[in-house]
């Protein structure tokens, strides 16, 4: 064991010896820790794995660990739940050295813990700990001999068989570390494993010597523990089946391959059914690895040898056909593991892919589908499908092929149950697909979907049961295989009129539930944003000859849909045509003009009883701002009164944010109209009214943070930097950036913030003590950057000051340089002295005789672009010296 050897130039000091009460565990455990009591996640370094201390703190929990027998006499109590928690993970971090575990072990410490943690186990922590701490004493010879002679270790299998009940992530856990402790014993302690191995298995030994001798199917009553056996066994090999390279203790479950399989005959029960199939094909493609090490090419097909196409033909036979599709996913999950150890296998001289075959059998619901909803082989009318069924079956075996047409014709005959089965195990192997494959299923999806399509468009009197559900169950495939996966044309065909069959399926289900609806324009919405119907794919703007075209009535039906989900989904789709839009497909500008323009969304933020359509209504008014012309012909002003108005009378923290998002995005075409003085003053207020939610204030703060960029744009700034020229439209002429200009053009940039209201908001949310960490955060990064702008341009609060008062100062520089007569650097410096202070004279004599003028020096430069309300303002002078006195300890904060 690695620890990290910084030491500190302290003595080691002995533990108090004290008469305690059943509180002072604290007082020596914060003694062992250096005087500050560490919870277990401290214990490691930055990475969560390495387990951090130093040698001197080394010796100090080795001195206090040895120590804990002792303590426990005194104290007769034992520490607190946390307390445990720290204990047992520093013991079983330094256990994993033989020195450290003689010196603990000394005094017996081991044994006191295991009676520690015996009265706890009811706890999850605890009892993984434990477990973790059994396992870690095999790693060298000590700990394995005193495990041996005390025998606790024969505790494991029972504390991980009754994990079944606890949280699916600590139960994993826990299989996770029997495994490994089988895989570690097998090496060190062979009789450990083979012990462990017995246990785990002896109920199922008893249950089929009953059986046998009975010759009759026992009743799983009986056997109460079997299912929780078989549940353990199963989590355990799979676990061992995924370590490379596969562990040599597999070998020892062989044996008892006999008893599982005849578990899985006899039984009527398909938990414990799916459960021995699983362990038989683990046990099975074990054996098949270890027949073919060394062999680089076969000719016998690894699935038929490892015996799955008997079982899934068994489990046909009892009428189990759900349980065979997930029987499916975990042989391709299974075969994902072994495939590393196995030889190419050829058949005809052609390479086969055990994953197509298995594709075959996972699809054949969907094929055959049509002849269920409608009676009829679409294949036999359409080459296309044909042609895609014949390269399907291509990846069979002769051995396949006979059992799908053994299944085929009970496929036909099953309700739609067995096929929303299939379609969920659909989705959950995904993730085991090549690409090639991927294309596969979802092609055979998008034939489903045409089928069903044709199956409501018939609106027969008599439908089939749960049509609905299996209808959820398809939109919901079809999307989670468009997640992360761009289809091309080559590669699935399905994907080019997808968009139309599912207009279509929207028409003709109006009688259908919401959640049909929902899927299928989540579905509608997926297919518009990957460009996949042909005319977007193309790049052609046109919606002539598409279901696009008829697409803004149905939007417009959905819009008033009874359920919100729905009005939800449905103003998602908008918001994605208007992103396209944006985006150059301005033919889609007409379909939402005609159906669902700005009027109609703004009407429903305002009027909907259900937020989520509240916020997505106004999440389209965001994309919708952000095109050509929308605030053109005077649509200005009714925008800022809409929305304000929005703003003020919603009270949900999820819409206000969307809001505020909406505002920040039209700012920019709204800072010249007349009336963007409300928008400052409603955004002032939102700011700095602490009794809204933080992410409120935070956006409100965002707000402020494009006003000030927009400033500095206004007068040249790109990216944060000004470049070296510029061209002025009111000049019109190329003008040099220098420093001087540069300053100036900041003066202006900031004159502008402060009428508008920034540096009010700014300065207030610092000076508020209550303002949340997440807004002091933001504010203080903004200023931060502004700070390091005027600092790179040497813009302090008294050159600002300076240069209100003196105006005309600032056309000295160029005078000057311009001037020839001037040849001596000295003779120059005096002289812009001179006129300086006389200029200083005489300003300051005029401001005296006119007490008015007095208050000019406070209200800032006379060139200001824009007069605001004056309860915005703090002035320019005031807010920098502010950051330039206090920023360093707001930070600090």
């Amino acid at each position: 064991m690695a620890f990290n050897s910084r030491c500190h130039n302290m003595e080691v000091k002995e533990l108090p010896t004290i008469h305690a009460t059943n509180s002072d565990w604290n007082l020596y455990i914060q003694n062992a820790l250096f005087k500050e009591e560490k919870s277990a996640g401290e214990l490691y370094s930055e990475n969560g794995i390495d387990f951090e201390v130093t040698e001197l703190q080394q010796q100090r929990y080795i001195r206090f660990l040895s120590q804990i027998p002792e303590i426990f006499s005194k104290l007769q109590c034992w520490p607190k739940l946390n307390q445990k928690v720290t204990i047992l993970t520093v013991t079983t971090r330094l256990s994993q050295n033989e020195n450290n575990f003689i010196a603990i072990n000394a005094t017996g410490t081991y044994n006191s813990l295991i009676e520690m943690c015996k009265v706890s186990l009811s706890n999850e922590e605890i009892k993984v700990l434990y477990l973790e701490l059994l396992s870690t004493l095999f790693e060298h010879k000590s700990g394995r001999k005193w495990s041996l002679n005390n025998g606790y270790w024969m505790e494991i299998y029972n504390l991980v068989a009754e994990c079944h009940t606890l949280n699916n992530k600590l139960s994993r856990k826990l299989y996770y570390f029997l495994a490994v402790f089988l895989r570690k014993t097998h090496r060190t302690a062979p009789t450990v494993s083979q012990r462990v191995i017995e246990q785990m298995t002896q109920t199922i030994n008893k249950f089929y010597a009953k059986s046998e001798k009975a010759r009759t199917k026992i009743d799983l009553w009986d056997y109460k523990r079997l299912p929780q056996s078989l549940n353990c066994l199963v989590k355990v090999l799979e676990r061992l089946l995924a370590i490379n390279p596969l562990p040599d203790v597999l070998k020892s479950f062989l044996p008892f391959k006999e008893a599982i399989d005849y578990i899985a005959l006899v039984t009527n029960d398909q938990e414990v059914s799916l459960m021995a199939d699983e362990i038989l094909i683990i046990l099975s493609f074990y054996q098949i690895t270890e027949l073919f090490d060394g062999i680089k090419v076969i000719n016998h097909n690894p699935i038929t040898l490892s015996g799955f196409f008997k079982i899934i033909e068994r489990e046909y036979k009892k009428n189990n056909l759900e349980i065979t599709f997930e029987l499916y996913y975990q042989v391709q999950k299974y075969w994902k593991n072994v495939s590393r150890s196995m030889p190419r296998y050829f058949t005809k001289g052609k390479p086969m892919d055990i994953e197509d075959e298995l594709i075959c059998f996972q699809v054949e619901p969907l094929t055959i589908i049509a002849e269920k909803l409608l009676g009829v082989v679409r294949s036999n009318k359409e080459e296309i499908r044909k042609c895609y069924l014949a390269d399907l079956l291509n990846g069979c075996t002769a051995d396949g092929l006979s059992l799908g047409y053994l299944m085929r014709k009970t496929l036909r005959m099953v309700p739609l149950d067995v096929d929303i089965e299939a379609l969920k195990w659909l989705v959950k192997s995904k993730p085991l697909y090549n690409r090639r494959n991927l294309a596969t299923v979802f092609q055979t999806i998008t034939f489903s979907l045409i089928d069903f399509t044709a199956y409501v468009k018939l609106k027969q009197s008599k439908r089939l049961k749960n049509d609905e559900k299996f209808a959820e169950a398809l939109l919901a495939t079809i999307l989670a295989y468009l997640e992360n996966f761009d289809l091309s044309w080559r590669e699935s065909i399905g994907s080019v009129q997808l968009l139309n069959w599912v207009y279509e399926l929207l028409c003709n289900t109006t009688h259908f539930n919401a959640k049909v609806h929902i899927k299928a324009l989540q579905t509608l919405n997926i297919t518009i944003s990957k460009h996949m119907c042909p005319n977007m794919a193309l790049l052609v703007d046109c919606t002539q000859n598409s279901s696009l075209n008829d697409l803004g009535a149905l939007l417009w039906n959905k819009c008033f849909n009874k359920d919100a989900e729905v009005r939800t989904a449905t103003l998602t789709v908008v918001q994605t045509m208007c992103q396209k839009m944006i985006q150059g497909f301005e033919s889609f500008q007409k379909i939402l003009h005609e159906h669902i323009n700005q009027s109609f969304v703004m009407n429903m933020a305002m009027n909907d009883d259900n937020l989520l359509v509240r916020a997505t209504s106004v999440k389209c008014l965001q994309e919708m701002v952000l095109i050509e012309h929308f605030l053109d012909d005077g649509k200005a002003g009714w925008f800022i009164t809409n929305v304000l108005q929005l703003m003020c009378e919603e009270s949900e923290t999820v819409v206000l944010k969307e809001i505020i998002i909406l505002i920040t995005r039209s700012y920019d075409k709204l800072r010249n109209s007349v009336d963007r003085v409300k928008i400052y003053d409603v955004m002032v207020k939102a700011a700095l009214n602490h009794n809204v939610d933080w992410e409120i204030r935070e956006q409100s703060i965002k707000f402020w943070d494009k006003v000030m960029s927009i400033c500095l744009e206004r007068q040249g700034m790109s990216d944060g930097n000004f470049p070296s020229v510029i061209f002025s439209k009111e000049d019109r002429k190329i003008i040099h950036l220098d420093d001087h200009e540069i300053r100036k053009r900041l003066i202006h940039a900031l004159e502008s913030m402060s009428q508008t209201g920034c540096f009010k908001v700014l300065q207030g949310v610092l000076q508020h003590n209550n303002s949340s960490k997440e807004v002091n955060t933001y504010t203080i990064s903004i200023i931060t950057k502004l700070l390091t702008l005027l600092q790179r341009y040497e813009v302090t609060p008294e050159f600002i000051l300076f240069n209100q008062a003196y105006p005309n100062l600032w056309s000295f520089p160029s005078q000057i340089c311009a001037s020839p007569s001037l040849g001596n650097e000295e003779i120059l410096w005096e002289q812009i002295i001179e006129d300086t202070v006389m200029e200083m004279f005489s300003s300051c004599s005029n401001r005296c005789s006119s007490p008015g003028n007095c208050k000019k020096i406070d209200q800032g430069c006379n060139n200001m672009e824009i007069k605001e309300v004056s309860d915005f303002t703090v002035s320019t002078v005031d807010f920098i010296d502010f950051i330039y006195k206090k920023l360093p300890y707001l930070s600090k904060v």
